[in-house]
């Protein structure tokens, strides 16, 4: 998924959790917080995560509805800057909601900072928004993600209907967990068919082409989410 490792420099860098708040802004009475506060954010507690959801929407809509997700994925020693003003953007298109990684190693993470929205077209909006915003930062990139931007360090992602997820051993609701499930199963499938390990990628990515997910943009077809394709 294309975490960095954790050296000795990242790791004193970025500090502990209560540092790693600091930095960010999200503690004390720090004017981010009171910004946040004064744009309508209610703080949602998680162990692994800063997370804020409009008050708002959680009164009128509640969050099943927010399967659209932008990533954000600064290199950490850009994180900084690439937070204060993502969230100045956020704020101002009021997106629903919002969650960063609070330790070293959910930042080391690719997928370390993503936006919810609740439609394709607001996503669009957003990372169109963003894209001047963020162009001279340095990317580290999410796998299995549509690429949104033109260095990589925007890109996003629709979570699967629930019906859609695999039974069993697999109930993962989150886009890029559903994506290498299926890749999973079908490389498991190849070996069954062929001994030759060279054919098996073939026929995974061809298998999910047939499935309605676009393998270049890893991206699936909006008949895929509504239950239009088996």
């Amino acid at each position: 998924y294309n975490t960095l490792p954790c050296g000795t420099d990242l790791q004193a860098s970025l500090g502990s959790s209560a540092q790693i708040a600091g930095m960010l802004g999200f503690a004390g009475s720090s004017p981010q917080l009171q910004r946040l506060a004064d744009a309508g954010y209610e703080k949602v507690e998680h162990v692994h995560w800063h997370a804020w959801t409009r008050r708002t929407y959680l009164d009128d809509h509640g969050m099943n509805s927010l399967r659209h997700k932008l990533y954000v994925s600064p290199k950490p020693h850009a994180l900084v800057d690439v937070v204060e003003r993502t969230l100045a953007v956020a704020m101002q298109l009021q997106v629903p909601s919002f969650k960063i990684g609070r330790t070293a190693a959910n930042l080391l993470r690719s997928d370390k900072f993503i936006l919810y929205t609740d439609s394709a077209e607001a996503l669009e909006a957003l990372s169109s928004e963003l894209e001047g915003e963020l162009a001279g930062y340095p990317a580290q990139g999410v796998p299995f993600t549509k690429t949104m931007s033109a260095t990589g360090i925007l890109s996003a992602g629709s979570d699967p209907p629930r019906t859609l997820c695999l039974s069993g051993w697999a109930q993962a609701d989150s886009w890029r967990a559903w994506i290498v499930d299926r890749l999973a199963l079908a490389l498991l499938q190849a070996r069954r068919f062929s001994a030759d390990p060279s054919l098996h990628s073939a026929f995974a990515l061809s298998k999910l082409s047939m499935e309605g997910i676009d393998t270049r943009d890893w991206a699936a077809a909006p008949q895929l989410w509504k239950g239009e394709l088996s």
